[in-house]
């Protein structure tokens, strides 16, 4: 099984949720500002919980 999760979100609010799944991984008090880029796998996953639900859509696709 496949799962594709698409998060419909501008920059801005990635890094603030990036920021905050960051700081609660590494306890540590970054802002927004101090994210430079927003294609790290490890940070986008953490970011999940900050998000808004209405911003993600998860579709799975079987595979043979």
């Amino acid at each position: 099984m496949r799962i594709n999760i698409e998060i419909i979100e501008d920059e801005l609010e990635l890094k603030k949720a990036i920021a905050k799944g960051w700081n609660k991984r590494f306890d540590d008090n970054l802002t927004y500002k101090d994210i430079s880029d927003v294609s790290n796998k490890d940070d986008i996953l953490s970011a999940i919980p900050y998000l808004d639900n209405d911003v993600i859509e998860i579709t799975s696709v079987e595979q043979e």
